[in-house]
């Protein structure tokens, strides 16, 4: 049904697009060849338009078809063809725009713009002015009382397939679990090492007899991450402000009263002359995509806040000052481990030798042969 509907409304709109032309140049030809040399030409045109459809008077000005195409006569159906120039205009203006509006601005107004936006300012919410301009300054030291997940978390609040995978590294380097030829299995023998809640939490989707996949609830998992980051007071709570509602609502407000001022001020298509037909196209599409943006920017506004006030009803956690202190550190290691380490190559068979290092590696993104190992054996 959808798809019957957007053919009729397709061959709809190559229907109107083929009158608005014919119907928009025919006077915009006679108009501009008046303006240019005057009633002689006018005329000339006229009777070639007759010689082509006898009825072109009575249908077009309503008059007899056998009038006399006098001076007088002339002038006075020039104003005719004037006004059906502007209409001409404003049909294919409107076309034209609307194309534009379908294809291109739609998708980007009310989707791809309210994303971008509305994800800047979750950004500007979650994370401070240090985030934005990040010290280069190295950092050696392994934060051995953080998780990979709890470090991963306050580095810029998200968790991925990545931060999974360093979680089980760092069980395999306490000896809770093996992971060899594809299968995970829990050590018995090693049952005394300390354990956070999100490594108690990944435990349980390990069998003992082992395990070809592991496959977490992706919202339990993110939970317990920052459960156990507020626990550590590395995050807190915070209210979005209602005055920044209430300013970015009144600039929205001036930028609409100011595009609407703007967009209705029908002065300058007025002056248009048609001795150039294409300006008064371009005038009346710019007057039609003005119109139709001063019509879709409250809503455009309204997607944008929708979007973020849901990413902060499922998230609202900024990071502490201790957090803001940690990850401050864990900026530096970042630095350390891509510029100076040779942990890019290194495989999961030398846990043993570089520990935190390697698995540090694996939330940073940088080595991706451990990564590949285990991409295929965790899920969400």
């Amino acid at each position: 049904m959808k798809n019957k509907l957007s053919g009729k409304a397709w061959v709809f709109l190559i229907f109107f697009a083929i009158f608005a032309v014919i119907y928009g140049f025919v006077f915009m030809k006679l108009t501009a060849d008046f303006e240019k040399q005057g009633l002689p030409e006018f005329k000339v045109e006229l009777e070639e338009e007759i010689a082509e459809n006898p009825n072109f008077l009575e249908e077009t000005f309503d008059i007899p078809n056998d009038t006399e195409l006098t001076n007088e006569k002339l002038e006075e159906l020039m104003p005719i063809v004037k006004k059906k120039a502007y209409i001409g205009c404003a049909l294919m203006g409107f076309f034209i725009a609307l194309l534009i509006y379908v294809v291109l601005v739609v998708p980007i107004m009310f989707f791809v713009l309210p994303i971008i936006t509305s994800n800047s300012a979750y950004k500007k919410y979650k994370l401070n002015k240090d985030d934005f301009n990040k010290s280069k300054d190295y950092f050696r030291d392994v934060l051995q009382e953080y998780n990979p997940s709890e470090l991963s978390y306050i580095d810029d609040f998200k968790i991925d397939k990545n931060t999974l995978i360093a979680d089980l590294l760092m069980l395999e380097s306490k000896k809770v679990i093996t992971y060899e030829n594809g299968v995970f299995k829990k050590n018995k023998e090693q049952t005394g090492a300390k354990l956070n809640s999100v490594e108690k939490y990944l435990l349980n989707f390990i069998d003992d007899k082992g395990s070809n996949i592991i496959k977490i609830d992706y919202l339990s998992y993110v939970e317990k991450i920052k459960s156990c980051c507020a626990e550590q007071e590395l995050i807190e709570k915070k209210e979005f402000p209602k005055w920044r509602f209430i300013v970015e609502a009144v600039v929205s407000i001036l930028i609409y009263i100011g595009l609407k001022y703007l967009v209705f001020d029908f002065e300058l298509i007025e002056k248009i002359e048609f001795t150039n037909p294409f300006l008064g196209i371009l005038a009346f599409t710019l007057l039609v995509f003005g119109v139709m943006t001063v019509m879709f920017y409250p809503m455009y506004f309204i997607v944008k806040h929708v979007i973020l006030y849901m990413r902060l009803m499922v998230d609202s956690y900024v990071r502490t000052a201790k957090g803001d202190e940690i990850n401050k550190k864990l900026e530096g290691l970042k630095i350390f481990i891509r510029d100076f380490s040779i942990l890019e190559g290194r495989e999961k068979k030398e846990l043993i030798l570089w520990k935190e290092y390697l698995i540090y590696s694996v939330v940073f993104n940088i080595n991706k042969k451990v990564i590949n190992e285990y991409k295929d054996s965790v899920k969400f």
